[in-house]
């Protein structure tokens, strides 16, 4: 699943936020950059900003719904928080709670009681909370013959260690076909430190972003974060960088093009001061034949010139 949901958002945004970007911005040039002049450079840059502040903000947004979509934990359902845990607080919430949403009380709360009743179940266990902060419930769930946090640990491995390779089978296929080739490197060390931090996470009883990163949410639910701040970090490097720092074939035929424009504006602007001094001899065709013969005796004394200079 979030391997699937990475492939989408990858594939999404590889073509639109320059479509999202270029409405934008045909929007708003005419109103806050109409004092600039159509073929000025300042639109490129201008551009780029409003490009970025596009994609950081879908980025932005996306961490945002990940852990808004997320389910409530077990910690929240009764009233506690992972960070202060109390087994006494354990115990009067979940007595307070099942004598609110008892069935004899409120029959139609019957499947919330049973949900309390099982996320008690769960956290005044030692082994079975520790296995549901770090691993998650399908873990839990998912394994009946396991009894250790060994056992759980080492059946979380294979859903774990398939993530990782298919991620990194479909960022090597992407790169090979040409897709997004900026920043490559740092997508494998963004992944990589991915890995490194889950599995520091996983193993470590203490958790490091449990004060900072959504502390109302459990380890392994910080984790589903973290991949999809990974997706985040591949989607901001691939799309921003090459439009902040072009490669060397583009800045070259960009450099080139602009040559080509000011060589086109200089000989438009020669021929102008060329017509302009002719100007006065115009009615004179004599005079006009004159001063075309005198120009064309300095062209040729000057290439005779740089003849002999070549000679010697």
């Amino acid at each position: 699943m979030a391997v699937t949901s990475f492939v989408l958002s990858l594939l999404l945004w590889s073509f639109l936020p320059r479509a999202a970007t270029n409405r934008i911005y045909a929007s708003i040039a005419p109103v806050f950059f109409k004092h600039i002049p159509a073929n000025d450079p300042r639109h490129a840059r201008n551009w780029r900003i409003v490009f970025t502040v596009v994609v950081l903000s879908y980025l932005a947004y996306s961490v945002v719904q990940v852990e808004r979509g997320l389910p409530q934990n077990f910690y929240r359902i009764l009233g506690l928080s992972p960070n202060t845990f109390d087994p006494k607080a354990l115990k009067a919430n979940y007595r307070a709670l099942s004598l609110t949403f008892h069935p004899d009380k409120n029959p139609g709360f019957n499947d919330h009681y049973v949900l309390i009743r099982k996320a008690y179940d769960v956290l005044k266990d030692p082994v079975s909370k520790s296995v549901y902060d770090r691993l998650g419930l399908e873990v839990l769930e998912g394994c009946t013959t396991c009894k250790t946090w060994k056992s759980f640990l080492y059946k979380s491995l294979t859903p774990t260690v398939l993530y990782y390779a298919a991620t990194s089978f479909f960022l090597a296929v992407y790169s090979f076909l040409g897709q997004d080739k900026f920043g490559s490197f740092w997508r494998v060390v963004a992944l990589s430190a991915t890995a490194t931090i889950e599995l520091m996470l996983v193993v470590k009883p203490v958790d490091i972003f449990a004060s900072t990163l959504a502390p109302w949410r459990t380890t392994r639910e910080r984790i589903a974060i973290l991949h999809q701040l990974f997706v985040v970090v591949s989607i901001a490097v691939g799309q921003i960088g090459p439009v902040w720092f072009p490669p060397e074939e583009e800045v070259a035929v960009r450099l080139l093009a602009d040559a080509e424009n000011l060589s086109v504006l200089a000989l438009g602007e020669a021929r102008t001061e060329f017509a302009d001094a002719l100007t006065p001899y115009a009615a004179s065709r004599e005079a006009l034949q004159r001063v075309v013969s005198d120009a064309e005796k300095t062209v040729l004394a000057a290439q005779l010139k740089d003849a002999a200079a070549q000679a010697e």
